[in-house]
């Protein structure tokens, strides 16, 4: 088990904000993570999350089988440490678009009525057709059913993809890629 959590924790995955939303009569009540997500198969494009089985955006997604993923920036990394540094009754004080907005983030939504980073590199809506359950998470494929309209040009420096490695936020940049896949494997 050691060896393979040494191995897991070096590679790279870019970030995403996850949303889901609960339908409440005439009302949506929105739920968000932090995550990452990757690819496993490319035509048809299925795209792969694991969901912690308490979370609850998890649990949202799971029901409805529809989520939203933002595709995070560099430009994001203040805005994710201000959501990370935040304790679960912070959050539940206000709503998600509410507190999405004070960590520094500008949403939008998809015409599916879930939240999305308006300036995030890729933002799309899937549906998730398949579920496999593991001890302590929900490992899930999903097809793209919607793409946000996004206008690439306007985001200016910081455009490289926030990146999870070993715990850490960090970007692929030309120094990360001289140093070779010892130093920094993805």
């Amino acid at each position: 088990m050691e060896g393979n959590f040494s191995i897991a924790r070096q590679i790279a995955c870019p970030v995403v904000l996850i949303s889901s939303a609960l339908e409440n009569g005439h009302e949506n009540t929105d739920f968000y993570m932090l995550s990452s997500i990757s690819y496993v198969n490319l035509e048809p494009l299925i795209l792969s999350t694991a969901f912690l089985k308490t979370s609850k955006t998890a649990a949202v997604a799971l029901a409805s089988t529809q989520m939203a993923v933002s595709v995070l920036s560099f430009q994001h990394r203040k805005a994710v440490a201000k959501l990370e540094s935040q304790t679960s009754a912070e959050r539940d004080l206000i709503s998600a678009s509410e507190n999405l907005s004070l960590c520094g983030f500008s949403f939008g939504r998809l015409n599916s009525g879930l939240l999305y980073i308006r300036d995030s590199l890729l933002a799309c809506s899937l549906r998730i057709f398949e579920r496999t359950e593991l001890d302590q998470y929900n490992v899930v494929l999903a097809k793209i059913e919607e793409r946000a309209a996004l206008n690439l040009d306007n985001l200016g420096d910081g455009t490289e993809p926030l990146i999870r490695y070993n715990r850490l936020y960090a970007t692929l940049d030309q120094e990360r890629l001289i140093q070779g896949n010892d130093r920094y494997p993805v």
